[in-house]
């Protein structure tokens, strides 16, 4: 049987149970957000398929954005 938190596809309603906001979540699938050239979110091929996410691609793209909010905070200081 596989453990949950090691599950590597993940449908949004999973991530929303588990505490990711819904409406972020849409935010990343709509925006097409990549990591390498990796979608974070996909639909499969039929129309009314479950948005998917790749739990490790959403992670490192969480990561990457919060490190560049960081850069730009620190880059925004000027020194005194």
């Amino acid at each position: 049987m596989e453990n949950q938190s090691q599950k590597q596809i993940r449908k949004i309603s999973e991530l929303v149970e588990i505490g990711y906001p819904r409406q972020y979540l849409l935010e990343i699938y709509r925006s097409g957000a990549k990591i390498n050239g990796d979608y974070c979110a996909f639909k499969g091929n039929k129309r009314n398929s479950p948005i998917l996410f790749n739990v490790e691609i959403l992670r490192k793209y969480q990561n990457q954005v919060e490190q560049r909010r960081l850069d730009s905070r620190l880059h925004g200081r000027r020194s005194g």
